[in-house]
């Protein structure tokens, strides 16, 4: 299948939830007049005079009979809404348009080795383009995946997982529109969390347990009994009683409402994720622990997480100020949600973090499989552990429209090679190298790859490109490029497999040092027997084959003038460049040479 025939499937998918919701909006027409007959009808009679008892329950019976699926009708077309807009989404995304707004910014971390370089987190990124994530578990699960290189066998599960899922659009897209209509953050999920863990308050206090259960029950008896001339006095003690125990335990209740306000919608898309999973059969060994990992200890996992939104639900009364103050001072009202909820924790307070956190990895690789179903042409990467390699045949950059994208191979065998690219300005340096280092960050998290094959032995990502001075930490630039290139440094020294990508070494220092220095730092990964390119226009860096002709491979992407005009094809090409465009640039703005 090619772009065209993937945005074909999402089109015919709106035009059916479309024609769904017009004969949805229908049925609802139809039982709005109908309800509107029932009421005229009660009118009729009632003005009649022959309106009965037994006549007036019917009419009743069948009114709230049409409300309730006049209610379901109204949802049904909120959730085909819900389906339309996702299906609308990805053509979208596949038109290089991004509807979505959540770049994934608040999980850059300046610090980190190559998140920054391959745009991982920025508007218009990586993150951007293929989360589908909408709960915070999922998000978080996705960008750590992206930013950590895991070991091979749980990228294979979940490559297994990834090509499962990227079969069952119903499934992935069900999973997201449950989500759509939370605002999920890491509040959210640490206010979950919190309330896991904070000390039980009245499970534990039988004295407590005794009063909330026996004074309201002696409350409502002597408000009865006013009715039968009963001083009003006594009823107004218990009253009273619960005024004061109630003020007395008002931050310990507060705290534990704080834990709960504004997550019951959370909470209940929480269920419904949980439930779609559980009524799945799955065949690849990820999809299949997790699961297992929902399996409640006498319930299903969505079973309590939706009796927890129900009882999170219930003690937002306290939203009502009257209500509130009517029900909690003569049913002690905070007492009974507290205690519903601490004995539902006492339960399943082992168990909390493992179901969310499953739902969430579930969410993340639905974000892969969505990438692989809408790019069928990509491929999913393999990995030779035995010795160093590094192949790839047709690998473009992923976040390029395909239409401008220009693909490359790229190889590399044995220990120790290090790949040098020169080329003039504009040429494609830059960009074949965030290509490179986007689809490494892809592989190692499990996900598909843009490109026809991709073969890589396990590494761990090192680069250092968009560099700057730092007026905050009064770093100038060639210290804040010393500081990157110590990472790698120190990443091969403590053995670990670097993959080291740099644009432009030592550029914020004098030719003469720049090149002396770069030229040894190339000459020290070679004896480390490390593995990565380099950017450069400094040709002097290029005659290091000569002395390592086994270690160093010279590549360059070059430029063409026609007339007034540059033109490049962007293709990597053996040997070194001998053609720099920079003197015609400078020419082209004015500069008189």
């Amino acid at each position: 299948m090619n772009k065209n025939d993937i945005k074909n499937i999402y089109k015919d998918r709106i035009e059916t939830y479309r024609q769904e919701t017009a004969g949805l909006k229908k049925i609802a027409v139809v039982m709005s007049i109908l309800k509107f007959m029932i009421i005229f009808a009660v009118i009729f009679f009632l003005f009649r005079k022959e309106l009965s008892l037994p006549l007036l329950g019917g009419f009743l019976l069948v009114f709230i009979f049409l409300s309730i699926i006049h209610e379901k009708n109204v949802n049904k077309q909120k959730w085909q809404k819900l389906l339309c807009k996702i299906n609308d989404d990805e053509i979208q995304y596949l038109n290089n348009k991004f509807p979505s707004t959540d770049n994934g910014s608040y999980f850059f971390d300046e610090e980190h080795r190559y998140a920054e370089d391959m745009d991982i987190f920025s508007e218009r990124g990586l993150f951007h383009y293929l989360n589908r994530a909408k709960t915070m578990p999922g998000k978080s699960l996705l960008a750590e995946w992206l930013k950590e290189h895991s070991d091979v066998g749980e990228i294979k599960r979940r490559q297994g997982a990834v090509r499962e899922l990227s079969k069952n659009m119903d499934f992935r897209q069900t999973i997201q529109a449950f989500s759509m209509n939370i605002d999920d953050t890491s509040k959210n999920v640490k206010a979950i969390y919190n309330l896991f863990k904070e000390p039980f308050f009245i499970l534990r206090k039988k004295f407590f347990i005794i009063y909330f259960h026996l004074f309201p029950l002696l409350t409502l008896a002597a408000i009865v009994l006013i009715f039968f001339n009963v001083p009003w006095g006594i009823a107004l003690s218990f009253v009273l009683v619960q005024i004061l125990v109630n003020h007395f335990t008002g931050k310990q209740v507060a705290r534990i409402y704080q834990y709960t306000t504004d997550n019951c919608k959370i909470l209940k898309a929480y269920t419904n994720i949980i439930r779609e999973i559980e009524n799945q059969s799955f065949e690849s060994e990820e999809l299949s622990f997790l699961h297992g990992e929902l399996s409640g200890k006498e319930q299903p996992a969505s079973k309590y997480i939706n009796r927890l939104s129900n009882l999170s639900a219930m003690f937002e009364l306290r939203l009502n100020s009257l209500f509130y103050f009517i029900f909690n001072n003569t049913l002690s009202w905070d007492f009974h949600c507290i205690y519903r909820i601490e004995k539902l924790i006492n339960s399943v307070r082992s168990d909390i973090h493992k179901w969310l956190n499953a739902a969430g990895k579930v969410e993340a690789l639905c974000s892969f499989a969505n990438l692989y179903f809408n790019h069928p042409s990509w491929t999913m990467p393999g990995f030779s552990e035995k010795e160093f390699k590094l192949e790839a045949l047709s690998l473009g950059h992923p976040l390029i429209p395909e239409c401008e994208r220009v693909s490359n191979d790229i190889k590399f065998e044995r220990d120790g090679r290090v790949l040098i690219v020169t080329g003039p300005n504009m040429a494609g340096k830059s960009t074949f190298l965030r290509t490179l280092g986007v689809n490494l960050a892809l592989t190692f998290a499990g996900a598909p790859v843009c490109a026809k094959h991709f073969v890589i032995s396990p590494v761990k990502l090192y680069s250092s490109m968009k560099l700057s001075d730092s007026l905050d930490k009064k770093l100038s630039l060639f210290y804040t490029e010393l500081q990157h290139l110590k990472k790698i440094l120190d990443g091969i020294i403590r053995g670990e497999p670097v993959f080291f990508i740099i644009d432009e070494m030592l550029k914020g220092t004098n030719t003469k040092d720049r090149q002396q220095g770069a030229i040894a730092l190339i000459k020290q990964l070679i004896r480390y027997d490390a593995h990565g390119i380099i950017a450069t226009h400094d040709l002097e860096l290029a005659n290091i084959e000569k002395e390592y002709p086994i270690h160093i491979i010279n590549c360059h992407f070059d430029g063409f003038v026609e007339g007034d005009k540059l033109l490049f094809d962007y293709k990597l090409r053996r040997g070194v460049c001998r053609s720099f465009n920079a003197l015609t640039l400078m020419r082209k703005i004015g500069i008189q040479l």
